[in-house]
């Protein structure tokens, strides 16, 4: 083999390396979740709601699956006797600079093995950069003032 048929090996070889290795940092990395933890904090939860799950997606390079990131989902379970929408409206932070609410107030659908229904959706979006929803889920029962609050929160593209 030839000197010059060496080099083109050893360049094609090494151009290929440097690009797997870039390839694969690109989809490993994930940065902290410090700030989109902060933005969710930032909401007014009331300290007698239990928090009953916590997704948290970190910043990525390349975002793989079908959440954005980063994003954050937080869902509470409460006890509150004013609307789904009052609800939504008190435990959004300050820097909200748009809300949309939807369906609120129609009462419950047709139940369908669950027992609870979505009562009330709000899409906001902070002055921050980000954006999010809040959904209010309602029991069946009508002697219940069991709610459940989900806050979905993600960086704005």
């Amino acid at each position: 083999m030839s000197k010059r048929a060496k080099v083109i090996i050893c360049t094609i070889g090494g151009a290929l390396l440097i690009t797997v290795i870039g390839f694969t940092y690109a989809l490993l990395w994930t940065g902290s979740t410090k700030e989109i933890v902060g933005v969710a904090d930032s909401f007014h939860i009331p300290a007698d709601w239990k928090k009953v799950s916590e997704q948290v997606e970190p910043p990525r390079l390349v975002c793989i699956g079908d959440l954005v990131c980063p994003s954050l989902i937080r869902k509470y379970q409460a006890y509150a006797t004013i609307s789904s929408k009052e609800l939504i409206s008190e435990i959004l932070p300050t820097n909200v600079t748009k809300v949309n609410y939807d369906v609120c107030g129609q009462g419950p659908v047709p139940a369908q093995a669950r027992k609870m229904y979505m009562d009330c959706a709000a899409d906001f979006i902070l002055s921050n950069g980000y954006k999010g929803t809040s959904y209010a889920y309602r029991s069946y029962d009508k002697n219940s003032d069991e709610v459940e609050v989900s806050v979905s929160i993600r960086r704005q593209l």
